[in-house]
């Protein structure tokens, strides 16, 4: 039973987590829309328009809405998160985070001990 729920939830329809999939977009298959909270699709562009993908929520317009919900290039998008990753991951970052886990570990030993 558990293996049939884990299949289901990775089906990439709208109303299921769905699996991360292969493409030109850093988030596809993991953004959900801010306005109606659907799983976003990509919109890929053919290589000779030179445009970069994009996130794209239809679901309303294909459940019969006049329009689709939102849409944005995934450039800035991608480059946001990109940028948040690195900065979270500099090495002062990394500095500080590794000394952090040292003291929780000297401590961690120390309860033991005690």
């Amino acid at each position: 039973m558990q293996n049939r729920q884990q299949l289901r939830q990775n089906w990439n329809r709208d109303m299921s987590q769905g699996t991360a999939r292969e493409g030109p977009a850093l988030l596809q298959g993991l953004v959900y829309g801010g306005v109606c909270g659907r799983k976003m699709a990509i919109q890929n562009r053919a290589a000779r328009e030179k445009r970069s993908p994009s996130y794209l929520c239809q679901g309303e317009y294909e459940d019969g809405a006049s329009h689709i919900c939102q849409s944005m290039t995934t450039r800035p998008v991608d480059a946001g998160v990109v940028a948040a990753f690195l900065d979270a991951i500099s090495p002062v970052r990394l500095e500080v985070a590794m000394r952090v886990l040292e003291q929780v570990e000297h401590t961690v030993a120390a309860l033991a001990r005690w």
